[in-house]
């Protein structure tokens, strides 16, 4: 995913979130403040009612009471009012009224409102000329002198709520408002934040891209020109890149060095045949023409029999059927294996080993180890003794193969176990090998997980250590 792509679907996302918190956040506060403005709409109507009230309980005659509640209301609701009135329950005697309370109890009868109980009070929203208008319809038990047979006093007052409701319109507006810059402002600020934390990733991106086959090991990301936070990232991608780098060198000698390997006995057999072509021979020519042939058909075919093991150990590295092998008997019969042609050189092979048993893929293991025994008599001094020895050492099994020639240099002996290395001290191409046996040994232990390391010295010699972990 590249960091464009980072940085849309980050924006997006935080879009979403900041979209929702922030309706949230307006939703409750339009809430809370619609409610908040009710609540005043209703504080003061219901001091208007409390007022009235009182004043019936005063101590004057009712002209003067009626007067009084008049003035009260009137000068309490101001250019809000909408109406007001003051009547009993029992006969319908009104104490008090607007000429607009008809108007106004139409309406409420018209939405069936309930008159309440006594001693409560009832609030109502409901629209007057067009207008919206806050209603209160109060329920008092009457205690006046004034008026001893009356049981019930009932009290309304309505009061414009434009003026509330313009405040919540406008509250609303702002909170739009607000919450468009909100987010516009986050999502640019979040926007330049990526821009800024992505653009260690879009550089190494471009170096990256500039990274081909031919120049696999380049020094394009240089670590310490990297972000802080990227260099554990490029230092891995770096060796990444050096490993598929020897990986790709690597291959490339494989084919180069088998290309050779064919080409060498292809082109004597070629030649040997050409020259047996050119005029009659004696039967005693044409005999050595086809062995020298099936001498470089015979060195082919070793060639490729051992690159297809090679390939077929790399491909079973993981599925090895295991059993579990003496091995002390496998290092006996391998030894016996190779007597014959360590004699032809006047070498001797002896074995020490444990009775340890260990589970491994016993002819891929026998294979390493005759491997690794072959080398030692080819290129080991003649009339001299190769040992096998084998103990197990914390967990490990460890397999010896020790010779007297010392002839590798400590430079060399990286490569030894690359395909086709070659080197004048070590391997010639007159030794009768093609190069892979090491290589494949080295497989084979590894799919094990083993390791093989050696070591040579010009008094103590060489020797091939194997190492298993015992299962």
């Amino acid at each position: 995913m590249s960091s464009l792509s980072i940085k849309k679907r980050v924006g997006i996302n935080v879009t979403i979130v900041i979209f929702v918190v922030i309706s949230i956040i307006s939703i409750h506060a339009y809430s809370e403040f619609k409610e908040a403005l009710e609540r005043n709409l209703d504080y003061r109507l219901q001091s208007d009612a409390v007022s009235a009230y009182i004043l019936l309980n005063s101590n004057h005659n009712d002209e003067l009471i009626k007067e009084h509640i008049s003035l009260l209301l009137s000068a309490k609701t101001d250019y809000h009012l909408r109406g007001y009135a003051v009547w009993f329950d029992q006969d319908k005697t009104m104490l008090t009224s607007s000429d607009t309370f008809k108007e106004i109890k139409a309406i409420l009868d018209q939405e069936h409102t309930i008159a309440p109980k006594t001693g409560e009070f009832n609030f109502t929203n409901i629209t007057y000329k067009d207008k919206p208008c806050r209603v209160i319809w109060a329920s008092f038990e009457n205690k006046t002198k004034s008026f001893p047979n009356k049981k019930t006093i009932n009290v309304l007052v309505a009061i414009s709520s434009r003026h509330a409701w313009g405040e919540i319109t406008n509250f609303m507006n702002v909170l739009i408002l607000i919450g468009v810059i909100s987010i516009w402002a986050s999502v640019g600020l979040i926007m330049w934040i990526l821009r800024w934390a992505l653009r260690p990733i879009d550089d190494m991106a471009k170096k990256m891209n500039r990274i081909s086959a031919p120049n696999v090991s380049s020094d394009e990301l240089n670590i310490d020109e990297t972000a802080l936070e990227l260099q554990p990232f490029a230092t891995a991608w770096q060796s990444m890149l050096n490993r598929l780098d020897k990986a790709i060198q690597q291959e490339k000698r494989f084919i180069a060095d088998a290309s050779h390997e064919l080409r060498t006995p292809l082109a004597a057999m070629k030649s040997t045949l050409q020259v047996a072509k050119l005029k009659d021979r004696d039967a005693d020519y044409y005999k050595q023409a086809i062995d020298k042939s099936l001498t470089s058909m015979q060195r082919m075919e070793m060639l490729i029999e051992q690159l297809l093991e090679l390939a077929r150990s790399q491909e079973q590295s993981l599925e090895l059927s295991q059993n579990e092998v003496n091995i002390a008997n496998m290092l006996s019969e391998i030894a016996e294996q190779h007597r014959n042609n360590a004699s032809q050189k006047g070498q001797n092979i002896e074995v020490n080993s444990c009775n340890a048993k260990i589970r491994c893929h016993e002819h891929q293991l026998a294979r390493a180890i005759s491997n690794i025994l072959t080398n030692a008599i080819k290129y080991g001094p003649s009339n001299s003794t190769i040992t096998i020895t084998s103990k197990v050492d914390d967990n490990n099994l460890l397999i010896k193969i020790h010779d007297c020639g010392g002839n590798i240099a400590e430079e060399e002996i990286e490569f030894l176990f690359e395909r086709f290395y070659r080197s004048d001290k070590v391997r010639t191409s007159g030794s009768g090998g093609v190069g892979l046996g090491l290589s494949l040994a080295k497989e084979i232990v590894n799919s094990h997980g083993g390791e093989i390391t050696v070591e040579s010295s010009a008094k103590a010699g060489t020797v091939f250590t194997i190492s298993l972990p015992m299962k």
